[in-house]
This record gives C-alpha cells, structure tokens and sequence, in this order.
C-alpha cells in the first residue's frame, strides 16, 4: 500500500476516498489518533492508502502533484 495523501481533517479524507472508490480504485484510510482518543489535529495523523498498482491513476483522480505545495506525499511506506 502506498499513501497519497495525509489529513489532519478526517472529513476530507473521507471526501476523497469517496472520489477515489468512484473512480473504481479501492483506498483505505489509516490513522494514528488512538481510536479518536487523541483529538488534537496533527498534520499527517490520517492517510489515505491505494494499492502500488493504483498510485498513478489516485494522484490524477485526485489532481495532486507528488511535489505539490497542499502537503501531497506519495510515500511507499505502510504504516
């Protein structure tokens, strides 16, 4: 799994799974706040993940630039 995108808004990573899953490519949000336990925003707290195959169709489905400014990363960490 890689991520394309981290979240400190667990709204927004829902909207884009949603177009991601419209698109037809499977995605999975991971996030690091302890089960809702650590309320405070943390910028990369959640991730949105696409299989390896899907990388390149999730960053244009989703307009994002591996370099671009609004905090885009394409990582091929998994956790």
């Amino acid at each position: 799994m890689i991520v394309v995108q981290r979240y400190a808004d667990h709204m927004a990573a829902e909207f884009d799974r949603a177009v991601l899953e419209a698109n037809g490519i499977q995605a999975l949000i991971v996030t690091d706040d302890a089960g809702g336990m650590l309320p405070l925003p943390r910028l990369g707290v959640i991730r949105l993940m696409v299989q390896d195959a899907d990388v390149e169709r999730a960053v244009a489905a989703l307009a994002l630039e591996p370099d671009d400014p609004s905090g885009a990363e394409i990582s091929s960490k998994d956790g």
